[in-house]
């Protein structure tokens, strides 16, 4: 159980092996749970009634302490509580009282929680990747969209509506922003994994705030090169950091792909000052270069200007119509997202989609060289 809980960034089988022992771990956890509870029943339930109590009361205060520390600075750092909580389960499990003899256990407990491995075993065996495609070269469709972490305007999580306003568009390569791979917030949902498994479409993730909620990159065409970066300053409660792709996009052609989610506070624009600069440095005038995603700022902001002082193109700027207002979504009145192109690339086909799927609204475009 403290091994599932060590935050690592795996993929692949050795994620797989790290997800099972989990649901191993917490289905035993939940036999050994039921089978104390009929002990009790013979024995008296006010131990416990009081033991439940006090165990929710801490479960309370440590999630609350883990999800408020984004907002208010407490002086420790979040990331150690799950493991902290683990140990403290563990050392609860050695210590408990001894069990009854062998004679007088129920295994029916034990047996309910074995048969319900079944299932999460099933989908570790049977687990499919979404596969590549292999292009033809530009033109290629591009998009954003931050998704909120997979809630409506109205505040109710709602993936498959994200999932058909992408669909709808019909994108070979997409950015997303507010993706949560678990907060217990935000339903405790793998919004990537099932937005993959939906749209076929392979990803990478650049964690940020912690190992399970970032941006990621959803492409049908191989991705040659990848990696996650941060953004300054290192001290934000919620970081934020840049995602960063080399797509094969067929017929001999690539295209860098930048994704990222700039500090969201509506006066933060001296951090976003920061924050612009490294994008730029990092582009440093590279070819065929797309920069999107949600960038919290207006278009006349400081921040923004950075990004066309150094040579970037805000696509809604070149060929878009209207305001171009993507936040919020029931009643756009702000333009905070962006897709920026490096000059050399030539953009057509700019689409804002109008849907309350998300608090934000995406923006598609074609890329032609």
């Amino acid at each position: 159980m403290i091994i599932a809980t060590i935050p690592f960034a795996l993929r692949g089988v050795p994620a797989m092996v790290l997800y099972f022992i989990g649901i191993v771990d917490a289905f035993s956890l939940v036999a050994a749970i039921v089978q104390g509870a009929s002990q009790t029943q013979r024995t008296g339930s006010s131990r416990a009634t009081i033991a439940n109590g006090i165990g929710w009361t801490i479960f309370v205060i440590v999630m609350f302490i883990y999800y408020i520390s984004y907002d208010i600075r407490l002086g420790i750092p979040n990331e150690i509580l799950p493991l902290v909580s683990a140990i403290v389960v563990a050392l609860a499990a050695i210590f408990s009282r001894a069990p009854a003899p062998l004679a007088a256990r129920d295994w029916t407990p034990a047996t309910i929680a074995l048969a319900c491995l079944i299932a999460p075993l099933a989908l570790v065996i049977g687990w499919r990747e979404p596969g590549i495609s292999a292009g033809k070269g530009f033109p290629v469709r591009v998009m954003t969209y931050n998704i909120h972490n997979g809630f409506n305007t109205d505040g109710r999580l709602d993936l498959e509506a994200i999932a058909r306003v992408i669909e709808e568009q019909k994108p070979d390569v997409i950015g997303l922003q507010e993706i949560a791979r678990g907060w217990a917030i935000d339903s405790s949902v793998d919004t990537l994994t099932w937005l993959s498994q939906r749209l076929q479409m392979p990803y990478i993730f650049g964690p940020t705030a912690d190992p399970v909620w970032g941006n990621a990159i959803l492409s049908k065409y191989p991705i040659k090169e990848w990696s996650n970066e941060k953004l300054p300053p290192h001290d934000l409660l919620l970081k934020r950091g840049f995602l960063w792709a080399r797509l094969d996009v067929g017929g001999g052609d690539e295209l860098f792909l930048i994704a990222s989610h700039y500090y969201h506070v509506d006066d933060g624009t001296a951090i976003r000052q920061q924050q612009s600069p490294v994008i730029a440095q990092f582009w440093n005038k590279r070819a065929r270069t797309i920069f999107l995603g949600d960038l919290n700022a207006e278009p006349n902001s400081k921040e923004m200007a950075m990004l066309r002082d150094a040579g970037l193109k805000d696509a809604f700027a070149e060929i878009g119509a209207g305001d171009g207002f993507t936040w919020p979504a029931d009643k756009p009145r702000q333009r905070l997202d962006y897709i920026w192109f490096s000059p050399d690339l030539k953009l057509s086909g700019l689409t804002i989609p109008r849907t309350t799927a998300s608090d934000h609204l995406g923006i598609v475009v074609v890329v032609g060289k």
